[in-house]
């Protein structure tokens, strides 16, 4: 004889069970997959909430029953709501899974279709027969047709819909997900095998299949079948939850991986076309210094001659010869701009001697044209570098000096240059006004920075601006070296 308290914990732990998988459940629907549309799992959901409510409900009547409390009959009609309630959901969860469509299973999902209407002819008839005898319990019967009609048929088409979604998690390589998707379709088809089993009333298979009968054919409840069934359910649907928790995330990892990829792809694009920029920008200002250099300064420096002559075949002639003489004075002028202009294009110091002479002969020609002191403080083991990373450098160091002479309010200035085995770092520091380095730095206000910074990564290196207002300003550049620039 079993003992009241084991049954009071049977159906504890049984409606526990799917409770918890109901849950779950839920909070799975909010999610999206590929292999399991969220609309599938709210009404699952919903059955094992409604279901194991109604099995701890289940368990509250059997403890009163026990005790000798007086039940209210509105508890027994709520217990039989939640009960076909649930079904009802499982229904529409298995609805919602099963793929009629699929060419393979066609004639079989037929022949369990016309099984399934043969059975409930069977139960109807039956039904019919036992409603007619005056004794029989309303509630007891409504209580095995809700077994009968609902649950049998709800949990065969479920296991169905599962056993086909497994199919399709080992379609998509999901091994993890289509085992667990097979274990609770065998965890259902056995759940409808237990759900004949109901209270003894004289009506088919009731007769045969009962509580009592398999009672004494082995000594223990269906309710701890059904227990077990339940907690193979509730495992198998939270294991599924989790795998495809862990495909979701492996998804949103692939996409961020791509996404990353993208931008990286997108980043070294940017650099090459910096780079080409840069390339073409240099070799435009050689060509052009190289006209310069070969026609315009070549012409003034006829003009210039020729001027001379005239003014020593004026000799004598004061006006004229005064004429003369401003005339060669501004030419000589124009001709002094034009290597200045020249030297800014492409600095020969550059190309000849390296990025320290070019440097010293730039700053050199700014203190003595504009009253400056700017001092440069090379370290390190000074040595060429690539063309490129030192005319990168180099006009850093002219949009620095340019910018300390128009907008920091100073003439003072110190050039940091420090060689290193990986890379070289450029510092540029004056003890200026400053600025709110917040500020945009984009055309037509910010031109220089901008370039200087594109310059800078265009060789593959790092640009750094750092400014307090009353304070001063420093542009610092780090360019890898080892053929690393750019790549």
């Amino acid at each position: 004889m079993i003992s009241t308290e084991f049954l009071v914990l049977v159906f504890f732990v049984y409606g526990l069970a799917f409770f918890g998988m109901g849950i779950a459940m839920a909070l799975e629907s909010g999610r999206v997959t590929p292999l399991v549309e969220p609309n599938s799992l709210r009404p699952l959901a919903l059955f094992g909430i409604l279901h194991g409510t109604h099995e701890l409900l289940e368990s509250y009547l059997l403890q009163a029953e026990w005790a000798g409390t007086l039940l209210s009959p509105g508890l027994i009609w709520l217990r039989l709501g939640l009960l076909i309630s649930s079904f009802l959901f499982l229904f529409l969860f298995a609805f919602s899974v099963l793929r009629l469509g699929e060419s393979n299973w066609k004639n079989q999902y037929l022949i369990i279709a016309i099984t399934l209407f043969g059975y409930v002819v069977v139960i109807l008839v039956g039904a019919v027969k036992a409603f007619l005898q005056p004794s029989i319990s309303t509630a007891v019967l409504i209580d095995a047709l809700s077994r009968y009609l609902l649950a049998v048929p709800a949990s065969v088409l479920a296991a169905m819909g599962l056993y086909t979604r497994s199919r399709k998690a080992n379609a998509e390589g999901v091994t993890s997900l289509k085992n667990s998707f097979s274990l609770a379709a065998l965890g259902f088809s056995l759940y409808a095998c237990t759900q004949l089993f109901v209270q003894p009333i004289a009506m088919f298979p009731s007769t045969i299949f009962n509580l009592v009968s398999f009672m004494s054919l082995t000594g223990f409840p269906i309710q701890l079948i059904r227990t077990l069934l339940a907690v193979l359910i509730s495992f198998s649907m939270l294991r599924a939850a989790q795998v495809m928790e862990n495909e979701r995330n492996f998804q949103l990892a692939t996409v961020e991986r791509g996404r990353l990829e993208a931008m990286q792809a997108r980043e070294i694009l940017k650099r090459n076309l910096l780079r080409q920029c840069v390339k073409a920008q240099e070799d435009e200002r050689a060509r052009v210094a190289r006209e310069l250099h070969d026609d315009t300064a070549q012409s003034l420096s006829a003009l210039s001659i020729e001027l001379a002559t005239l003014r020593q075949l004026l000799k004598g002639q004061k006006t004229p010869t005064e004429k003369v003489k401003s005339l060669q004075e501004l030419c000589r002028q124009t001709s002094q701009g034009l290597l200045r202009l020249m030297s800014d294009l492409r600095p020969t110091q550059l190309d000849e001697l390296g990025l320290i002479p070019a440097i010293k002969f730039y700053i050199e020609q700014e203190c003595a044209l504009n009253g400056m002191r700017i001092d440069l403080e090379p370290s390190g083991e000074t040595r060429r570098l690539d063309p490129r990373v030192e005319n990168v450098l180099f006009r850093v160091v002219q949009e620095a000096v340019h910018n300390i002479e128009r907008h920091a309010g100073t003439k003072a200035g110190e050039i940091f240059l420090r060689y290193k085995k990986n890379d070289v770092e450029l510092r540029i520091v004056d003890t200026g006004m400053g600025f709110d380095v917040n500020q945009s730095f984009t055309a037509p206000h910010g031109w220089g920075v901008a370039g200087m910074r594109e310059r800078v990564e265009s060789a593959g290196g790092q640009f750094f601006l750092s400014s307090s207002i009353g304070i001063g300003t420093t542009v610092r550049a780090v360019i890898p070296l080892n053929g690393r620039q750019g790549d």
